[in-house]
This record gives C-alpha cells, structure tokens and sequence, in this order.
C-alpha cells in the first residue's frame, strides 16, 4: 500500500506576527542564504493568508547576531 501524502503549506500555520517572527528569527541564525530567502517567502505569504499588516519584528538577540556576523 503506497502512503498517501498530504498537502502542507507552513505559512497557514504562521499565523501571527510574534511566530513569523520566531520563524524568520531562526532561518537568519542558520546562515544559509538559500534558506533566508525561502523563508522569506514563506512569511510574505503567511501575511497576506493570515491579513497580517503590521511590521514582523524579530527578537531582539537575533537582531544583535545578525548584526554582528556582517
């Protein structure tokens, strides 16, 4: 029997701007510029599903780490 897979999309579980925020937060601390982006884009489209217009705010020691590995 062969298994049946279903659909995902993470951005309808990125429901607020506090975990697209947390979300966004540890794509940043892989480093992986490849990942950024898709996460990026991940979040962009959690925002629009979910209505979210406020600006994501990312905590604030990520912020500090990624300022300080540039």
């Amino acid at each position: 029997m062969a298994e049946e897979f279903i659909p995902f999309d993470p951005a309808e579980a990125l429901d607020s701007k506090e975990v697209i925020g947390i979300f966004l937060a540890k794509a940043l601390e892989s480093g992986d510029d490849n990942y950024i982006a898709l996460a990026r884009s991940i979040a962009a489209r959690a925002k629009k599903i979910h209505h979210l217009t406020e600006p994501i705010e990312l905590p604030p020691e990520t912020l500090r780490k990624a300022t300080q590995a540039s």
